[in-house]
C-alpha cells in the first residue's frame, strides 16, 4: 500500500516558504477565505476574465510561451470558494490577440493545485482526510 501521510516527514524548503507566504497572506487581513489565501500565496490574483467573469489569474510559461492562466468554477463562472469546487482552467496568450492556448477541467480545485503546485503544497500530503 502506498504511503500518503507526511506527518513525521520534514517539509521541503519550497513547502516551508509556501506556508510562510500563507501565514503572511492571512495575517494581512486582505483576504478572508482559505481559498483566497492559498491562491494569493501561490501568486494568483483575483481578476476579471476578458469575458467579464471573476477568476483567479496568474501569468506563467506554458510550453515555452508566456500565458495567462484563469481558474474559475465550472458551473458558476466565478472564483472557487472551496478546495472541493470543480474548476475550469484556461490558458491564454499574453502577446498579440487574445487566443486560448489550452484548457483543462478538474473535479476539484485541490486536484489542479496538487498537479501544478505540488511542491509548494507538499505533494505527498494526505488529501483523502483519512490520515493515511
Amino acid at each position: 500500500m502506498a504511503k500518503t501521510s507526511t506527518v513525521n516527514e520534514t517539509p521541503t524548503a519550497e513547502a516551508a516558504v509556501f506556508r510562510k507566504l500563507l501565514r503572511n497572506a492571512s495575517a494581512g487581513g486582505d483576504s478572508t477565505s482559505r481559498v483566497q489565501r492559498v491562491m494569493l500565496a501561490l501568486g494568483y490574483s483575483v481578476s476579471m476574465t476578458p469575458a467579464g467573469f471573476p477568476a483567479f489569474q496568474r501569468d506563467m510559461m506554458h510550453k515555452g510561451i508566456p500565458v495567462t492562466v484563469w481558474v474559475m468554477t465550472r458551473d458558476t463562472y466565478s472564483c472557487p470558494v472551496s478546495l472541493m469546487d470543480p474548476v475550469f482552467v484556461g490558458l491564454y496568450t499574453t502577446e498579440g490577440p487574445l487566443e486560448m492556448v489550452s484548457n483543462e477541467e478538474y473535479p476539484r480545485l485541490l486536484d489542479y493545485l496538487l498537479k501544478h503546485h505540488g511542491k509548494a503544497l507538499g505533494a505527498n500530503a494526505d488529501t483523502t482526510g483519512t490520515g493515511n
